[in-house]
């Protein structure tokens, strides 16, 4: 796990509207939650981007599945929302070493 903390709540609502994002809108939204708090707040920007990566992600196994992945990221993304409403920095397995990196935390 990454030690990074959320600075009070607004980073805790930022992170858990990015995932909501990330499940209705696939990688924009919470690209653009990305890109606006990527400076401000190390745990935004790490939940954001995760959810960058799962929406890609997401797409692509929706084309291969026939819309499963859809569902696959829908629970995902209520998950990992949930979690970081906790104000928890989980690493999603793969996408949160790749989001890591994005955001240079290794």
């Amino acid at each position: 796990m990454y030690q990074i903390e959320p600075s009070g709540q607004d980073d805790k609502t930022m992170a858990l509207v990015s995932w909501i994002l990330c499940a209705l809108t696939g990688f924009l939204g919470p690209l653009i939650i990305w890109a606006i708090k990527k400076d401000q707040s190390k745990f935004v920007a790490f939940h954001a981007m995760q959810g960058v990566f799962l929406g890609i992600v997401g797409i692509v196994l929706s084309l291969l599945t026939f819309g499963l992945g859809s569902i696959i990221t829908l629970i995902l993304s209520i998950v990992w929302a949930l979690k970081a409403n906790k104000g928890e920095a989980a690493p999603m397995p793969v996408i949160g070493g790749w989001a890591a990196s994005a955001c240079g935390l290794k």
